[in-house]
């Protein structure tokens, strides 16, 4: 039977600490557009409120991410990196005006989904007004498949990828003041008891 490369067996447990990496397709930077940064943001925080998760550290860089969190009780890895990944390119695909489709909420989720909506008309505005209507400059939205996860073993492996994800945007020589990281919005890190 034939394997996929990327297959890998993924390990779920409520009790484990992942570290992620996830890209963009063919490494599309993206997250240069701080309007597409915004959205990115936005749907973390209702990713974390939704899916009740730990979320101890996150760096947005411009064609990948990092984030290292801890599942809650009801949703494992998977249902977590596919609410994001599914959700930010909806979303930005949307005010792209690539998707002809509206998402199907999930669960609770409806009144939150006509919530950011109205969010959303505010991006494609800021968007439309900063590159007109016709803005086949930038692609359609896709993530590269999958995700690769590293399960953390200790607090020496905590403490090295919590801080190789919060500065991880010097790495890539960002500027210092780079805004799409843990270190900027403490109000929604969770600290390791």
């Amino acid at each position: 039977m034939f394997q996929h490369r990327n297959s890998q067996k993924r390990y779920y447990s409520s009790n484990y600490i992942y570290f992620v990496t996830f890209c963009t397709k063919n490494r599309f930077p993206y997250f240069h557009e701080r309007i597409l940064c915004d959205i990115f943001m936005d749907n973390l925080k209702l990713c974390k409120q939704l899916k009740q998760f730990e979320l101890y550290a996150f760096c947005l860089l411009p064609n990948h991410a990092h984030i290292l969190f801890k599942p809650g009780l009801n949703f494992d890895l998977s249902n977590i990196m596919h609410f994001i990944k599914k959700n930010v390119s909806y979303n930005v695909n949307k005010i792209m005006e690539y998707n002809l489709f509206e998402l199907t909420p999930e669960g609770g989720f409806a009144q939150t989904r006509l919530r950011f909506d109205n969010k959303l008309k505010f991006y494609k505005k800021e968007f439309e007004n900063k590159y007109g209507t016709d803005q086949n400059s930038i692609p359609k939205f896709k993530w590269q498949e999958s995700f690769h996860d590293h399960i953390i073993r200790d607090i020496h492996d905590f403490d090295n990828h919590l801080f190789y994800t919060a500065y991880n945007f010097h790495k890539h020589k960002l500027p210092d003041n780079w805004q799409y990281s843990s270190i900027n919005y403490g109000f929604i890190i969770d600290k390791l008891n």
